[in-house]
């Protein structure tokens, strides 16, 4: 098994384990620093633009939610169109969709666990003959580290890494009149690091309940 979902499983493991033996020993107490049902906008990488939703699933301390965010070109499209115009042999779009669990230590830090789907499309085209296009789809599991300020209207701050990035990404494209197959090593893109890469966001949020 691949030792990033190794420490991915022993990762959820020690904190649900952390929290199952602290809910024993301490009282039970009731959250009063979170609404229950959150919308939330946000810029980060690799995405640029997107929005999600966080759901509290109890006010009984320690607090968890589960979350959905969506972003990328087809939410927002404007970034994409600026870097092909500007650099007019070269397109590319990124769409992704996350989903997973939030785990709050206090009111401010927190850490997620889940899922991050993504679409990547790169195409080149220097008007010599030579037109490349590379696409990928990768779903990977993801362990990030964030900070939420405020309550209602609220700033968050997340860090993060997915854990299962291909080595190297493949695609078709066709120089003069041969038809060629490409590879891109993955670890030649920036943040992207020993087949994994990072996650970085800062998001903007309302809460409602």
């Amino acid at each position: 098994m691949n030792r990033n979902f190794i420490f991915f499983y022993l990762s959820i493991f020690f904190l649900l384990d952390t929290y199952s033996q602290e809910s024993i020993e301490k009282p039970i107490t009731f959250d009063t620093e979170h609404h229950r049902l959150n919308f939330e906008v946000d810029i980060g990488v690799p995405h640029i633009v997107g929005f999600g939703f966080e759901f509290f699933l109890t006010k009984i301390k320690p607090k968890y939610s589960i979350y959905y965010s969506k972003g990328g070109k087809k939410i927002f499209d404007e970034p994409f169109k600026q870097i092909a115009k500007n650099y007019d042999f070269f397109d590319f779009s990124v769409n992704k969709i996350e989903y997973g669990l939030n785990i709050y230590f206090n009111k401010n830090i927190y850490v997620s666990i889940g899922n991050y789907e993504m679409d990547l499309n790169l195409e080149y085209d220097n008007q010599d003959n030579i037109r490349l296009i590379s696409d990928l789809r990768n779903s990977s599991p993801i362990f990030k580290l964030g900070y939420k300020y405020q309550k209602k209207i609220y700033l968050k701050t997340e860090l993060g890494y997915n854990f299962n990035f291909p080595e190297n990404i493949f695609g078709s494209g066709r120089i003069s009149d041969i038809d060629v197959i490409t590879t891109i090593n993955s670890n030649k893109i920036p943040l992207v690091d020993n087949n994994g890469f990072f996650l970085a966001s800062v998001k903007i949020g309302y809460g409602f309940l």
